[in-house]
This record gives C-alpha cells, sequence and structure tokens, in this order.
C-alpha cells in the first residue's frame, strides 16, 4: 500500500521527506514530531552516527523505521508544544479559547498529520514502531537484533538521551490536563478531531508494529 497524505491539510510550514541514515546501512529512520523524534534522532546519531537527508524519494535501497502514535494524544502533546514553544506562560484556559482550539485543529508541524512525513512511500518498506512508554526497550530490541553490531551492547551505556517528557514542565502537563478535561466533555470535538485525523487513523489501525 501506497501512503497518501491527507487531503484536508493547508499548512505547509515543513520540511518533508526528510530522513536519517548513513552509507553503511540499509535502514533509514524517518522523524515525525511529537512521536519520539527528538529521542529517536539522538539515538540514531549518537549511537549509530546518522546524518539528515533531505529526499527519501531518492533512497530506493533502504527500509524505514517510522513511529507511530494515537492521532489524538499526539495532537494534545502537539498543541501544549506549539502553545510552550510560541507563548511559554499561556494557561490554556476557559470554553471560548479551548472550544476555538479544539476546532482549529492545525497549529503547526507538532499537528500535521502523520501520513503527510511519509507521503509516498510503499509501506512494505516501513518499519511501523509503536509510540508508548516502551519506545526505548522497543528500538533497543530492533537495533540489537538487525544491525549486527558487536559493539552496540557497551557503546549504548554511554548515550546520555532526553526524553523530552512534557511532564518536567508543569505549565505544559497543566495545558494537557486542561485540554483533555475539556475534550472528555466535548465528544463532538473528538468526534471532529478524529475525522481530520481520518487518514492516519486508518494507517495507526492498519499498521503491522516491530514486537508486537
Amino acid at each position: 500500500m501506497i501512503i497518501k497524505k491527507s487531503p484536508s491539510l493547508l499548512f505547509m510550514g515543513h520540511n518533508f521527506f526528510d530522513y536519517m541514515s548513513n552509507e553503511n546501512t540499509k535502514y533509514a529512520y524517518i522523524p515525525i514530531p511529537k512521536n519520539a523524534s527528538s529521542y529517536l534522532k539522538i539515538f540514531f546519531e549518537s549511537g549509530w552516527g546518522w546524518t539528515y537527508d533531505f529526499n527519501y524519494y531518492r533512497t530506493s535501497n533502504k527500509k524505514f523505521i517510522v513511529c507511530l502514535r494515537d492521532p489524538i494524544n499526539r495532537w494534545l502533546a502537539g498543541v501544549v508544544e506549539y502553545f510552550f514553544r510560541e507563548h511559554p506562560y499561556m494557561v490554556l484556559e476557559g470554553e471560548t479559547f479551548l472550544k476555538f482550539i479544539c476546532e482549529r485543529v492545525l497549529f503547526d508541524e507538532h499537528t500535521i498529520p502523520q501520513v503527510n512525513f511519509i507521503d509516498g512511500l510503499d509501506d512494505s518498506n516501513l518499519i511501523f514502531i509503536k509510540f508508548n512508554d516502551n519506545i526505548g526497550s522497543t528500538i533497543d530490541k530492533f537495533v540489537t537484533e538487525h544491525f549486527n553490531d558487536s559493539g552496540w551492547k557497551t557503546r549504548k551505556l554511554t548515550l546520555s538521551i532526553d526524553k523530552n517528557d512534557s511532564n518536567k514542565h508543569i505549565i505544559k502537563q497543566t495545558n494537557l490536563e486542561n485540554l483533555k478535561t475539556f475534550l472528555q466533555e466535548n465528544p463532538k470535538l473528538i468526534y471532529n478531531i478524529k475525522k481530520f485525523y481520518k487518514e492516519d487513523y486508518e494507517l495507526v489501525n492498519s499498521a503491522k508494529y516491530y514486537g508486537i
């Protein structure tokens, strides 16, 4: 199946088709914002010396590692990230403001549909990793099994990777809880957001995940 981008997307403020790899491996990684991308980019850069390239269409001989996340959970994290970057001291509260946020849906690259980051790729060339609390052990298991690197077990002990956890920032956690509560009280808004991410849900629900 060829992945197709969402037809509802108007915002194009991000460089698509980026991936990380090097010439010594048949694997590559495609970052998707709010899908453990900060963690995984540092993981492959520090652990394996992978660097950026900017057009996965030119790469026909690699398998692409892609992390997928539940679209609503990703949207919540993405909105919180957007406001933290643009208005770091703003508390998301008040019915009118929260409704505006939920009806707008799209803010920046953190809320762009996931399918848009892998548009045009055949899913037979994609290795899907599920975003969850075990993402670190899952990706470690994958590279241990597939990268054939006898030095990895020792080298990984020297890695120091920040997982960019929102719980470290009180304002982020407050805004996340406010948005979650508002959505729970307004199921119609949840329906509209899920409708916007229709293609993401189709992919997330049909993907065959590594290690699951």
